[in-house]
This record gives C-alpha cells, sequence and structure tokens, in this order.
C-alpha cells in the first residue's frame, strides 16, 4: 500500500474539532449502559447557530444564554480546580490531547497537551490500495494527524488510556487511567462532588450527531468505517444549580445545562475517562 495524502481525499478539509470527528457503525448501542433520554436540541442547536462565527483559533465568546462563556476568574472557585488547555494554535485537532492534559495535571502530573500527543498518543494516517482507502479504527489510535487543521480527525477512550498511563508512569506513578464510559447521571456527579475532572466525549455545541455523508475509509476488517461531523471531547470540572461547569479546549470555559449536556453526551455513547488517584 502506498501512504495517501488526506488532502485528496478528503472532501471538507477542516479541523475535526469543528467538522470530522465520527464512530463507525454500532458504536451508539445498549452496550454502554446510557439512558439515552428524549433528545431536546433546540437550545443547542441555537447556540450552535450563534458560534457559527466561532474561530478555528478559539474564539471564547458566545451570543447563547443556554450555554454561557464563564470568566475564568469565576471557574476557579469551582469545586474541581482544573487549569485550562487551548488546543489552539499548536493542536487543531487535538482535543482530546487538550483534555487529557487538564484532567492528568489536575491529578498531579503536569502535562503539556503537545508534548503529550507527540510523545504518548499513537497515532496512524490513511492508504490507498486497490481503489479503497484504508485507516486506522479510532478506538485503538488516533486517526491522522492532531497538529494539522486538515489531515487530523480524532480518537477514542483507548489511545488516551494508553497515553495517560504511560505518562504517569513516566512521572512518579502512583494512579493509573480508568474509563467509566456508560455511567449514569448520579454516577458522574459523584465523581465531582468527589473532587474528580472527567475528560468525556460530545458533540460540538451540544447539537445532534451528524455523520458524514462524503466521506469514509475501510477498517483492517473490511469494514467501513463512516465518520461523523460534530464530536468533540472536552472536561467537566464541576456541577451546581442544575449546570455543569466545563473546560472546553476549543472554547474555553463554559456553564452548561445539564439536560443539554447529557442529551448530547448520551447520543455519542457516554464515553469518559478520569485519572484515579486511589482516592475514589
Amino acid at each position: 500500500m502506498s501512504v495517501i495524502d488526506k488532502k485528496k481525499w478528503l472532501l471538507f478539509p477542516v479541523s475535526v474539532c469543528l467538522m470530522a470527528a465520527g464512530w463507525s457503525s454500532g458504536i451508539l448501542s445498549s452496550d454502554t449502559g446510557c439512558s439515552y433520554k428524549a433528545f431536546h436540541y433546540e437550545a443547542a442547536e441555537v447556540y450552535a447557530k450563534n458560534a457559527e462565527n466561532t474561530t478555528e483559533s478559539g474564539d471564547n465568546t458566545s451570543a447563547a444564554e443556554e450555554i454561557d462563556t464563564a470568566e475564568a476568574s469565576n471557574v476557579e472557585t469551582q469545586r474541581v480546580p482544573v487549569e485550562m488547555v487551548l488546543q489552539n494554535p499548536a493542536l487543531p485537532n487535538g482535543c482530546e490531547s487538550a483534555s487529557l492534559a487538564m484532567i492528568l495535571t489536575a491529578a498531579g502530573f503536569p502535562a503539556d497537551a503537545l508534548t503529550l500527543y507527540q510523545t504518548e498518543v499513537a497515532s496512524e494516517g490513511f492508504t490507498f490500495a486497490e481503489g479503497r482507502l484504508y485507516g486506522p479504527d479510532p478506538e485503538e489510535v488516533y486517526v491522522g494527524d492532531a497538529e494539522s487543521a486538515e489531515e487530523g480527525w480524532y480518537c477514542f477512550e483507548g489511545p488516551i488510556l494508553q497515553a495517560g498511563d504511560d505518562w504517569i508512569a513516566k512521572n512518579g506513578g502512583g494512579a493509573r487511567m480508568e474509563q467509566i464510559s456508560g455511567l449514569a447521571e448520579e454516577e458522574l456527579d459523584t465523581y465531582l462532588t468527589n473532587g474528580i475532572p472527567a475528560a468525556v466525549w460530545v458533540t460540538l455545541y451540544y447539537g445532534r450527531p451528524v455523520y458524514s455523508e462524503t466521506f469514509s475509509w475501510t477498517l483492517s476488517d473490511g469494514s467501513t468505517y463512516i465518520p461523523y461531523t460534530n464530536l468533540h471531547c472536552v472536561v467537566i470540572t464541576g456541577e451546581e444549580n442544575g449546570e455543569y461547569q466545563i473546560a472546553d479546549p476549543l472554547s474555553g470555559w463554559q456553564t452548561v445545562d445539564k439536560e443539554i449536556f447529557w442529551n448530547s453526551f448520551d447520543a455519542v455513547g457516554c464515553r469518559a475517562v478520569i485519572v484515579n488517584t486511589g482516592e475514589i
């Protein structure tokens, strides 16, 4: 197989955290243990519409009332102290690495998002053979190059868990990454009450999940992988008065209505990871 230039095959080459992220058929299933509430996306869609002018460099403002951008000075008083890490400009498609850096640092393992991505996160590009585009499984590696605005895609929990464990081992040990995907609302709130932030996968601007209609690739097992266009990874840091405090590596600090958050979080499989320091 010859390595293919993704620019020749990606019909909409823009930031993955703005456009391209996804799962293969069957990812959204009862196996996650999520409740899959009835979706009420009207408020989130208002936010998404108002956020259309958000730049790829991470504009921290929004006109939405439903999802507010918080001042950093206010967020610092929240239950879980988390230092904001923005993905841009170094990692235009690296929301997962930026989110991992935030939860590692909060757990006592200071990390730089770019260093994490370059040294710990496994990644793989595309190949082309016999008229087919072949690509990796984002459950196993980061797809593409997160440092590129045009050639980066995404990964799910697996590569982030491994990257986090490797970083912890290189920095004294004493903790481990833990996958908590499929948890219920009460369980997530308990982690926050106990001072444990979580990196979670949601949809961009908390809107409806959307599959790509123009791009797909073949996995090693011969199945077709169809990405969807609005996956994002953020860190949830606290809960108060029916709202979550969220550190968004693309947009900055946010306060998000819990129902809006859970509609989005449920829709992409309730995927989440934490750093377990033994205090759970």
